[in-house]
């Protein structure tokens, strides 16, 4: 079996060749004609159209980054005294184009804390109130010890965010810049780090080398992933680096929301909530926006739908945002905005079909097939609701 697709003076036939008696429904889409032809074992959905491309919903600008962070710095002997200068010079680099201060908001905190054989917080979250503060009131000093205790500054770092301090709607992040970790000497920083992070922290590692020193390869161990690990040893390391990082970070979900990751892993395409009790697709569109500053899910490309179908268990039936205006006699999305013939479509065979209703849902309907139904709005499935992530330019005063 092949299909072979004719578009003719506006006019599209999709064709399954050897089926082509089969012929189950013809309706205007937009402004072109859709024809479906369907097989006992096969289907045929003719929309000729193409996938939208994906939006980054995790915008962010350096100003407003709000993260509360906690720069761990190498103070050892192998980090050098110019090496901790320089260590302190570019993490406050990294912060200074940040909007470093106390309120509520669009903030970022920021403290320091230098090790060696022990930690030491040379600074608490509360400490600055502008980036010019920390520039001008900032001294640390070095320590020159042997050690290389990382493990004494994760914990120290990790119960200061547990004090009043911290921000319960920010991300917790921890950047550690070393030059150097010396095993057996002292307790091993996986574990805490693996600790730190599975209670929703973030850990960036920075490997700062020094002329002669060796590789730090722990560091890759420690930090959130390979996206949060960087080095200075091919000498091409950024402070807007380390801002990026910061802002994948600043792009989360409330609680409860299913984030849509995009081959990422910040929820770039967005965050969803899915709602498993029926109700009319009137109260589905009214409630996103009054229960979860949402709307009713907008579904552009192929790969979304395999997200959305992940949602519910099989063969669920569930309101999405299309809806059909007899006045235009075009769909429009809950967003505002149009389906037109050059977007994604999935409708199933036989589909669309106003005649069924106004209303859309999208539905398991054979295998592994998904499609597009029309029904009547009065009709009661579950839904989903997709809303913005939190994000650098998205403020979420709460992760609720």
């Amino acid at each position: 079996m092949f299909v072979l697709f004719i578009s003719l003076s506006g006019l599209a036939f999709c064709i399954d060749v050897g089926t082509a008696d089969r012929v189950l429904a013809k309706s205007n889409v937009g402004d072109r004609n859709s024809i479906t032809i369907n097989s006992e074992s096969d289907s045929c959905s003719c929309n000729q159209s193409t996938e939208s491309t994906p939006i980054d919903q995790c915008s962010c600008t350096d100003k407003n980054i709000w993260i509360d962070v906690y720069f761990l710095i190498d103070s050892s002997q192998a980090m050098t005294a110019n090496g901790f200068n320089e260590a302190t010079s570019f993490a406050e680099s990294v912060l200074y184009k940040l909007n470093i201060g106390q309120a509520d908001g669009q903030r970022t905190r920021a403290g320091f804390i230098s090790y060696s054989a022990n930690a030491y917080k040379n600074y608490d979250l509360t400490a600055f109130q502008s980036s010019d503060d920390m520039i001008d009131n900032s001294y640390f000093t070095y320590d020159g010890n042997k050690g290389t205790n990382i493990e004494s500054a994760i914990k120290l770092a990790s119960e200061s965010f547990e004090t009043s301090s911290h921000r319960k709607n920010v991300q917790k992040v921890i950047v550690i810049v070393a030059s150097a970790y010396e095993s057996g000497k002292y307790d091993d920083p996986t574990k805490i780090a693996k600790s730190f992070i599975q209670d929703g922290g973030f850990i960036i590692t920075v490997e700062y080398l020094q002329e002669h020193l060796n590789p730090v390869p722990l560091l890759n161990t420690l930090s959130s992933g390979p996206e949060y690990s960087f080095t200075n040893r091919y000498r091409n390391l950024t402070t807007e680096q380390i801002r990026q990082a910061f802002c994948r970070i600043n792009c989360f979900c409330p609680t409860n929301y299913l984030p849509y990751m995009q081959d990422d892993v910040v929820p770039t395409g967005g965050c969803y909530i899915a709602v498993s009790i029926p109700v009319i697709q009137t109260l589905a569109a009214k409630d996103c926006p009054r229960y979860h500053d949402a709307y009713l899910v907008k579904v552009e490309s192929r790969a979304k739908s395999q997200f959305l179908s992940t949602v519910f268990p099989s063969k669920t039936k569930f309101w999405i945002g299309l809806k059909y205006l007899a006045a235009t006699g075009l769909y429009q999305w809950s967003d505002g905005t149009y389906l037109s013939s050059s977007d994604f479509q999935m409708w199933a065979p036989g589909y669309p079909n106003a005649n069924a209703g106004y209303c859309v849902y999208m539905y398991q309907y054979t295998g592994f097939s998904y499609g597009w139904f029309n029904d009547e709005c009065s009709d009661d499935q579950n839904y989903i609701c997709q809303s913005v992530p939190c994000s650098a330019d998205n403020y979420c005063a709460t992760r609720d």
